[in-house]
């Protein structure tokens, strides 16, 4: 007679009861060797090794015992597999078609002493099918009614459960005050209010030896008594628990339990979370902090973030296309990757030359006279400010894009004016500058070289002015020349009047920068042609001091 071997699995979902001398699991085992011992005339011998789960549930296959099992078909050591109920087994429809084809490939029968069936048949497939869709449709159900279950009683403030946080104990399912361990989580919280971050925090707990609560469990095994950890301090710091609340999901209710933080104590320490969370998230924390992350774009749109390279033991900053992190390379811009040092510092240089410009600042932040006084004494400070502090800087930007030509900055209008002291704008704008860069490569590294300032909302070309210098140089060649012998006859010869040519003959002698920056637009808005000629006959310094008194006075 051939024999085959039979394996018992036994599981059960909860760990309730498993204590007992005679449990669930040695119930379906009992009954599973009776069943076997039933077929001995069949050849049937019921292996000694137990295959039992204990507290695992059926809507997944990774369980201990039932792995060891997949692993003794696999060897062949199983001929014969015997559970009490088919959804002892699995819960799972696609589980159990996953399991019925590995028991089909090693050719394993497989039994439910309660509910008679063969799987080498159609019909007993069918069988098995329809009690695991039920089974699964009955564990969805289950699983459905605990949650809605869970949901309201929090909804009503009660505690459900779970790891009893510090300063809490609990008796009949609720939450009590511990009067020792409030003290001390009421001291976390000011300390933290107190040194301002976690490092300083963590540093003065463990100085101080608190540590985590002492917990003694049903085995009487003692858990507890450690340091506290960033991680775990971060935890209490968030835990609606503290201000008397219970959080369910996204949501927080009022709870059946009493507050141990007053309501401006939890105000300011979340404040003072989100702060620190946005410094770390930016990295501003960081000996080389990324001071654009989050403003600095490509050309084609995609956001640049941080990222380093270590090379030969030194560390190397980068912001970086996310079409290429996220290995989509053709979606990058022109220029995917720049060292981090080399545009900040463009950023720095243009700011400050913003600054440093009389002419270019008052035309930016369409500053009347009056305000330009102001200006002037607060641009000095906001450039020391950016240069010793970088990281002002992005409180100013609203957002940079980058291409392998040129470079646009978005300046906020209204945090510059309030940097520089001065009331809002109407409206909460934003103006551009827009630079010509060169993208140069020094020992494999790119450099980022500002050439030009080109176009943006900063310019203002105002033709009257760039058409009176152009006279004026033109026809003082004329005369220099000898090709009019007077001003009389050059006044005849354009048909204009000889005042009009003295007028706007000494324009030829404008500084040659005062000059450039009206070509490029960049004059102060209340210069007109009649001021500009007032300035010429003058000397160059004379002519510079001049237009610093009428655009600041």
């Amino acid at each position: 007679m051939l024999h085959k071997k039979c394996a018992i699995y036994t599981r059960k979902s909860s760990a309730e009861g498993l204590e007992q001398d005679f449990n669930s699991l040695d119930a379906q085992r009992e009954a599973c060797e009776a069943f076997i011992q039933s077929q001995r005339h069949e050849g049937w011998q019921c292996k000694e090794a137990r295959y039992d789960d204990g507290a695992y549930s059926g809507g997944t296959l990774n369980r201990p015992a039932l792995s060891q099992l997949l692993d003794d078909i696999t060897k062949g050591d199983v001929q014969v597999i015997v559970v009490y109920k088919v959804d002892r087994l699995t819960r799972a429809l696609a589980d159990f078609a996953k399991l019925i084809e590995l028991f089909d490939k090693h050719e394993v029968s497989f039994i439910s002493v309660t509910q008679q069936f063969n799987t080498t048949s159609s019909m007993g497939r069918l069988t098995l099918n329809v009690l695991l869709s039920f089974a699964q449709f009955e564990r969805e159900i289950t699983g459905e009614r605990i949650r809605d279950k869970l949901a309201a009683s929090k909804k009503k403030g009660m505690w459900m459960g779970g790891h009893v946080p510090l300063g809490y104990d609990v008796e009949d399912r609720q939450l009590l005050v511990n009067p020792v361990d409030m003290k001390t989580v009421q001291l976390i919280f000011s300390q933290y209010l107190l040194l301002g971050s976690m490092k300083a925090l963590k540093q003065y707990l463990d100085t101080e030896g608190i540590t985590s609560k002492i917990k003694i469990n049903q085995k009487g095994d003692t858990t507890g008594g450690n340091p506290l950890s960033r991680g775990g301090l971060y935890k209490m710091l968030n835990n609606p628990i503290y201000r008397g609340l219970i959080r369910h999901k996204d949501k927080t209710y009022t709870g059946m339990h009493k507050s141990i933080i007053d309501e401006a104590t939890w105000n300011d320490a979340q404040t003072l979370l989100a702060k620190n969370n946005r410094a770390a998230s930016h990295g501003l924390r960081a000996k080389h902090p990324s001071l654009l992350a989050g403003k600095i774009f490509d050309d084609q749109g995609c956001s640049m973030s941080p990222s380093h390279a270590v090379k030969k033991g030194k560390r190397y900053r980068y912001y970086t296309s996310q079409a290429i992190l996220k290995q989509t390379p053709e979606k990058a811009g022109s220029l995917p990757r720049i060292p981090a040092a080399e545009v900040e510092s463009a950023v720095i240089r243009t700011l400050t030359a913003l600054l440093s410009s009389p002419l270019q600042l008052s035309k930016a932040i369409t500053a009347t006279v009056e305000e330009m006084g102001i200006c002037k004494r607060k641009a000095a400070g906001l450039i020391k400010k950016i240069t010793d502090h970088p990281e002002a800087l992005r409180s100013l930007l609203d957002k940079l894009i980058l291409s392998d030509k040129k470079i646009m900055l978005s300046i906020s209008l209204s945090a510059l004016r309030a940097a520089l002291d001065l009331k809002p704008p109407e409206t909460n704008s934003a103006f551009e500058i827009l630079e010509k860069i060169q993208i140069q490569r020094c020992q494999g590294e790119a450099k980022l070289i500002i050439t030009d300032k080109i176009s943006g909302d900063l310019q203002s070309v105002n033709p009257p002015l760039i058409k009176a210098i152009a006279r004026g140089h033109a026809w003082n060649q004329m005369l220099m020349k000898n090709e009019v012998a007077s001003i009389k006859e050059l006044a005849s010869r354009e048909g204009i009047s000889v005042r009009y040519i003295c007028r706007l003959l000494p324009l030829a002698k404008l500084a040659p920068d005062i000059v450039e920056n009206i070509l490029d637009g960049y004059q102060h808005p209340s210069l007109t042609v009649n001021a500009l000629c007032d300035l010429a006959p003058a000397s160059w310094s004379k002519q510079h001091q001049t237009l610093a008194s009428q655009s600041y006075s």
